[in-house]
Protein backbone atom coordinates (compact mmCIF):
# COMPACT_ATOMS: atom_id res chain seq x y z
CA UNK A 1 0.00 0.00 0.00
CA UNK A 2 1.38 3.47 -1.01
CA UNK A 3 0.91 6.19 2.00
CA UNK A 4 -1.04 9.14 1.08
CA UNK A 5 0.26 12.52 1.17
CA UNK A 6 -0.95 14.41 4.39
CA UNK A 7 -0.79 18.02 5.51
CA UNK A 8 1.31 18.68 7.65
CA UNK A 9 -1.15 21.53 9.17
CA UNK A 10 -4.10 19.02 9.07
CA UNK A 11 -2.03 16.21 10.58
CA UNK A 12 -5.11 15.43 13.44
CA UNK A 13 -8.01 15.11 9.83
CA UNK A 14 -6.97 12.15 8.20
CA UNK A 15 -7.07 13.61 4.62
CA UNK A 16 -4.83 13.38 1.57
CA UNK A 17 -3.41 16.37 -0.16
CA UNK A 18 -5.78 15.34 -2.85
CA UNK A 19 -8.69 14.68 -0.65
CA UNK A 20 -8.23 17.82 0.46
CA UNK A 21 -8.38 19.82 -3.09
CA UNK A 22 -10.79 18.00 -4.18
CA UNK A 23 -12.89 19.56 -1.34
CA UNK A 24 -11.07 23.10 -1.75
CA UNK A 25 -12.30 22.95 -5.64
CA UNK A 26 -15.64 22.48 -4.32
CA UNK A 27 -17.41 25.45 -2.67
CA UNK A 28 -20.57 23.84 -2.47
CA UNK A 29 -19.01 20.66 -0.18
CA UNK A 30 -20.39 20.54 3.14
CA UNK A 31 -16.68 21.21 4.51
CA UNK A 32 -15.37 23.60 2.58
CA UNK A 33 -15.85 26.44 5.09
CA UNK A 34 -13.98 24.89 7.60
CA UNK A 35 -11.41 23.48 5.82
CA UNK A 36 -10.37 26.55 3.65
CA UNK A 37 -10.33 28.50 7.33
CA UNK A 38 -8.32 25.81 8.59
CA UNK A 39 -5.56 25.88 6.15
CA UNK A 40 -5.58 29.84 6.29
CA UNK A 41 -5.28 29.24 10.16
CA UNK A 42 -2.93 26.36 9.78
CA UNK A 43 -0.50 26.24 6.59
CA UNK A 44 2.08 29.16 6.12
CA UNK A 45 0.71 31.93 4.75
CA UNK A 46 2.87 31.04 0.94
CA UNK A 47 1.17 27.74 1.11
CA UNK A 48 -2.61 28.41 1.19
CA UNK A 49 -2.09 29.58 -2.33
CA UNK A 50 -1.42 25.90 -3.30
CA UNK A 51 -4.72 25.12 -2.60
CA UNK A 52 -6.97 27.99 -2.52
CA UNK A 53 -7.26 30.83 -5.52
CA UNK A 54 -6.61 34.23 -3.87
CA UNK A 55 -9.28 35.59 -5.62
CA UNK A 56 -11.39 32.77 -4.28
CA UNK A 57 -10.26 33.59 -0.64
CA UNK A 58 -10.93 37.37 -1.25
CA UNK A 59 -14.34 37.25 -2.36
CA UNK A 60 -15.28 34.14 0.66
CA UNK A 61 -13.25 36.41 2.89
CA UNK A 62 -16.89 37.91 5.21
CA UNK A 63 -17.52 34.07 5.40
CA UNK A 64 -13.98 33.09 6.15
CA UNK A 65 -13.16 35.73 8.84
CA UNK A 66 -14.87 34.55 11.98
CA UNK A 67 -13.33 31.29 11.70
CA UNK A 68 -9.43 32.43 11.58
CA UNK A 69 -8.95 33.00 15.09
CA UNK A 70 -5.89 34.62 15.45
CA UNK A 71 -4.56 34.66 12.19
CA UNK A 72 -7.37 37.42 11.14
CA UNK A 73 -5.74 40.35 11.43
CA UNK A 74 -2.82 39.00 8.92
CA UNK A 75 -5.95 38.05 6.37
CA UNK A 76 -7.67 41.31 7.21
CA UNK A 77 -4.77 42.99 6.14
CA UNK A 78 -3.28 41.44 3.43
CA UNK A 79 -6.35 41.02 1.26
CA UNK A 80 -6.68 45.05 2.24
CA UNK A 81 -3.56 45.27 0.90
CA UNK A 82 -2.92 43.28 -1.76
CA UNK A 83 -4.92 44.98 -4.49
CA UNK A 84 -3.55 48.21 -3.42
CA UNK A 85 0.13 46.79 -4.22
CA UNK A 86 -0.36 45.26 -7.66
CA UNK A 87 -3.36 46.69 -8.72
CA UNK A 88 -5.58 43.30 -8.86
CA UNK A 89 -5.28 39.83 -6.63
CA UNK A 90 -3.80 37.70 -8.91
CA UNK A 91 -2.33 33.96 -7.78
CA UNK A 92 1.47 34.41 -6.53
CA UNK A 93 3.38 31.79 -8.01
CA UNK A 94 4.19 28.61 -5.52
CA UNK A 95 7.29 28.40 -4.22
Amino acid sequence: MIPRPVPWFLWGEGMSMGELRQVLADEGHPRWLELAAKVMREARDDQVWLFLPVERVASRHPDLAPRLGRRRPFWDYLLAAWPAQSGSPSRPSPC
